[in-house]
């Protein structure tokens, strides 16, 4: 025993570094599988992208090939490659076979990503012979900021793309070229985009020939048509090329009617005239100029944000650092935030590689540089730059890192996926999900469902799951109401109106299956709806405590009188989902406001779910009088902005007053109830028009 422990000691001695980096990418990938099946769990996964995907998965080894219906209003065979030419996804069928289950695809891509560290390892270490600069680079890899998007925003083919392409560029700097072509034709089949990034792959191998032919002979030498190098690199181009066309043939052949992409409109249609589209870019050279860097200051914290946390040594590499170019011009050109956002998306797994590349090889290029002008001693040089990372440098390097990463976490945990974290594990919503999951299990696997973004995932392991989407369908008026009205058939639709996904399109979908008897309420419980076709009985309940509340009542009545007092005349009337002066009702407002003083009041039922004390505040540009009473008693007004109670369960009468004086006076009401840590505004879950609301669902205490 006592030897097999000095054989393990002696072996971790020599092989720290890579020991030490296979346990930082177990133990990272195993973080982040888990927080990212929290997350599912807390209903913070969406449809786009981790529904459809899948459903896309699931419905293949299910016997429908990569099926889905996500995206039927735009690609009616329902064929994932009618929109995405993504072959890579094979490789995922056997394991989710063995295992059908969301876990699987977020386990897996987080062990995936985690993964990719090795290679990046094996790259630095071929670049410098230096264990503890390739490690320095894996680990950065690993706690890299902008990962955080693709670690846990839902699931993603492109998460495949650093580990595929390490591979590629550690075999081709091996010249070991069929292994490098094998991992090349695997990040071609991640995504349609990707043969443009092999493409420039492909010319910065001849770059790579140029600079070799270049310093050994310093002229011209024929022979160089013979060099492996540059006849792979120049396959690599060709293989490229042809690989787009394949892509595309097979999108319009599962998808003839694919619609414009909307993201380039500006310059031309990308999937059906990429010519065109480039034609467009070159010949309005100042248009093209001003959308490259506009907006501006969001683009520049882009840079800033993928290039910072590598200390900018990725610009010390140019040639490896511009195979990210096409991604880079895409993104730039386009009107989608996403894409030059540094963290949050998934977009930016297509230039990580190429950003530690070039960051690995720009550091050799920039510790070289240093330690040439300090010795010109060989060996010195050697020493100094082994050693680098020793003394006060070190420090100073950990310590500037250590900040960066801090800071760039921070910026992560203001993304809505990361800051509803502490909501949704809170009591409450443990109750709300509970019902979800509850209602989920009531819809048959065979049955066809509507829902909507967040609840789509819970159900995607249907071959009739449906998810109601907001766009209009191509370039007509035909809303995707009207096309799930006319061309799909549902047993059942699921709803949470607390959600911020339930969106008007399914709300009147809804309603109009309900207003004409097609659909009935089968069960009701907290704000969460279950409708069946042709239920006619009375609903059913699962939970026991709670109070009832109907459906389409929320909200509170609003007048608008011409003057401070209520005698005055109604100059507006409605109904209202919180309370606040808008900009849009101050524009309603705008050819009376100045004249006189206009009074806004608003009255109604607030609902309190839980015994506590609740505070109120008003959040305004101008000191309007304000006067806010509940159950008729006066607990804010005049000019107070804040203000505090204790409320019991159940509904309590609410009445808010308003004095508008100035033609900029927005206001709005906020409140934070004893399960916020921070004031939110008093939404339309807590508020209702009746003052006894008919009975139609339990709403759950927390």
């Amino acid at each position: 025993m006592a030897t097999l422990i000095k054989k393990i000691r002696s072996y971790f001695f020599l092989n720290k570094f890579l020991v030490s980096l296979f346990l930082s990418i177990l133990g990272y990938a195993t973080l982040m599988s888990y927080i990212s099946i929290l997350k599912h769990e807390l209903f913070l996964s969406t449809a786009w992208d981790l529904g459809i995907y899948e459903q896309v998965i699931w419905s293949t080894v299910n016997g429908k090939f990569f099926w889905y219906t996500v995206e039927l209003p735009i690609n009616p065979n329902g064929c994932f490659f009618g929109i995405h030419f993504s072959p890579v996804l094979f490789l995922v069928l056997p394991l989710y076979w063995l295992f059908q289950s969301t876990a699987t695809l977020l386990i897996l891509q987080s062990f995936v990503l985690a993964f990719a560290a090795f290679p990046l390892y094996l790259i630095g270490l071929n670049e410098t012979n230096n264990p503890k600069y390739a490690f320095v680079f894996s680990i950065l890899y690993l706690v890299y900021p902008p990962l955080l998007g693709v670690y846990l925003f839902d699931f993603h083919a492109q998460a495949f793309l650093p580990l595929f392409f390490f591979c590629a560029f550690y075999y081709f700097n091996k010249k070991d070229f069929p292994k490098c072509l094998l991992f090349i034709i695997l990040s071609l089949s991640v995504i349609e985009f990707v043969p443009f990034l092999v493409i420039f792959f492909g010319l910065y191998g001849l770059w790579v020939v140029w600079k070799e032919n270049r310093s050994s002979c310093g002229s011209l030498d024929f022979n160089i048509l013979l060099n492996k190098t540059l006849i792979f690199s120049i396959f690599m181009i060709i293989l490229g090329v042809v690989w787009y066309i394949i892509s595309r043939k097979v999108m319009f052949f599962f998808n003839p009617t694919v619609p414009p992409h909307p993201n380039w409109q500006e310059f031309g249609d990308p999937v059906h005239n990429p010519l065109g589209l480039l034609w467009n870019l070159v010949s309005n050279p100042i248009r093209t100029l001003q959308c490259l860097f506009s907006p501006f200051g969001e683009k520049i914290l882009y840079l800033i944000g993928i290039l910072s946390p590598v200390a900018f040594l990725s610009l010390f590499d140019l040639p490896s650092f511009s195979i990210s170019l096409p991604w880079f011009l895409i993104a730039f050109l386009s009107n989608y935030p996403p894409y030059y956002t540094a963290i949050g998306n998934h977009y930016v797994a297509f230039v990580t590689p190429f950003i530690f590349i070039s960051a690995v090889l720009g550091g050799k290029r920039f510790l070289s540089f240093f330690s040439s002008r300090l010795r010109g001693n060989k060996i010195m040089q050697l020493r100094y730059f082994n050693y680098f990372f020793k003394g006060t440098g070190k420090k100073i390097l950990v310590l500037s890192y250590a900040l960066l990463i801090i800071f760039s976490y921070t910026l992560s945990i203001q993304k809505p996926y990361i800051e509803n974290f502490s909501t949704k594990l809170s009591s409450r919503n443990f109750e709300h999900r509970t019902v979800l999951n509850t209602f989920i299990d009531c819809v048959p696997q065979e049955a066809a469902v509507i829902t909507q973004n967040d609840i789509f995932p819970h159900l995607s392991r249907k071959m009739n799951s449906y998810v109601m989407w907001e766009p209009l369908i191509s370039n007509t008026s035909f809303s995707a109401v009207d096309f799930f009205l006319q061309n799909v058939s549902v047993d059942y639709i699921l709803i949470d109106t607390t959600s911020e996904w339930y969106l008007d399109n399914l709300e009147n979908f809804t309603a109009i299956l309900v207003e004409n008897g097609t659909f009935g309420i089968m069960s009701s419980t907290d704000y969460v709806w279950l409708l069946k076709k042709g239920y006619k009985d009375d609903p059913l309940y699962f939970f026991e405590n709670g109070l009832n509340i109907s459906l389409y009542n929320q909200g509170l009545a609003m007048t608008v009188y011409n003057g401070s007092s209520s005698n005055e005349n109604e100059l507006l009337k409605g109904i209202t989902l919180n309370i606040s002066v808008s900009d849009a009702l101050l524009q309603t407002l705008n050819p009376y406001i100045g004249e006189v003083e206009l009074r806004v009041a608003w009255s109604g039922q607030l609902f309190i779910p839980v015994e506590g004390n609740y505070s109120f505040y008003v959040l305004s540009d101008s000191m309007g009088s304000r006067k806010l009473c509940i159950d008729n008693n006066t607990i804010l007004d005049y000019e107070g902005t804040s203000a505090k109670t204790m409320l019991s369960f159940g509904f309590h009468s609410l009445k808010f007053e308003y004095v508008i004086t100035g033609k900029s006076e927005s206001m709005f009401l906020f409140w934070k109830p004893p399960w916020e840590d921070s004031p939110r505004v008093l939404s339309s879950e807590f508020l209702y028009a009746n003052s006894v609301p008919n009975v139609s669902s339990i709403v759950l205490s927390p």
